[in-house]
């Protein structure tokens, strides 16, 4: 005899709603299709929690969640705000993921280096004099740097070299994605100057100019490949791993 307590066959249990992302989504959705912009107010929390049929508290618990993957944001006396969008709460938790999984530079790089192969044609049709006189005197300073053994110095032009050679290309997120990246280096490993190297390195950048300068897309793709695969960076530890 069956308890009555028994499951019945056929029938699946109704998942459990998370309240807090429920309250989330629907307010992502009211933004979206009342077309806020960045900078524009919400409504007060009182008319939102009724409308959505939800205390305050959790109201605000959700509002504070979305504060913190940027977003809205909170501005006090005034009420709550459509943030402009930013990496920034991407790029803090990438930092976290990154440290916590023990991934490397080699790991980062190759996301990185993916992302240039598949833009750099876009770099050589955009290439202007005034880039690569900027490239060049780039590449002059990181060869300089580099025979100095002064690797904050180059580090900083290496980071400059990989910004300049992809300004004209006309991908407002691709700049903030490169960023992205260059912040997590730099976040990762804040005193790596591995000064070893650092000569070969200077030469391969020279060779990527001279491929784009050339407008040989294949052979720059090649030479960036080139260059991450040899990179000296690629060798260090991320910021406190031998704590790990």
């Amino acid at each position: 005899m069956e308890s009555e307590n028994s499951t019945v066959d056929g029938i699946s249990p109704i998942p459990t709603v998370n309240v807090n992302e429920a309250i989330q989504d629907r307010l992502k959705r009211f933004i979206l299709e009342q077309r806020l912009g960045a900078g524009s107010r919400l409504p007060p929390e009182g008319r939102l929690s009724q409308s959505l049929g939800v205390s305050r508290p959790a109201l605000r618990e959700a509002l504070r969640a979305l504060e913190a993957l940027g977003t809205v944001e909170s501005r006090v006396g005034s009420g709550w705000y459509v943030r402009e969008f930013s990496f920034d709460s991407i790029t803090r938790g990438l930092a976290y993921d990154i440290e916590l999984n023990h991934y490397s530079f080699v790991h980062l790089s190759q996301l990185r280096v993916g992302l240039e192969c598949g833009f750099i044609d876009d770099t050589v049709r955009h290439l202007t004099p005034e880039v690569v006189e900027k490239l060049q005197d780039a590449v002059e300073v990181m060869e300089q740097a580099a025979s100095d053994g002064d690797g904050y110095l180059y580090t900083e032009k290496d980071h400059y070299f990989h910004r300049t050679l992809f300004s004209g290309v006309k991908n407002p997120l691709l700049d903030s994605l490169m960023e992205v990246f260059w912040t997590l280096y730099d976040y990762l490993c804040p005193e790596a100057t591995p000064a070893p190297g650092l000569e070969a390195d200077a030469r391969r950048h020279r060779l990527i100019l001279d491929a784009v300068m050339a407008g040989n897309v294949d052979l720059a793709r090649q030479r960036l490949r080139e260059s991450d695969e040899s990179s000296p960076y690629n060798v260090l530890e991320p910021k406190d791993a031998g704590d790990r």
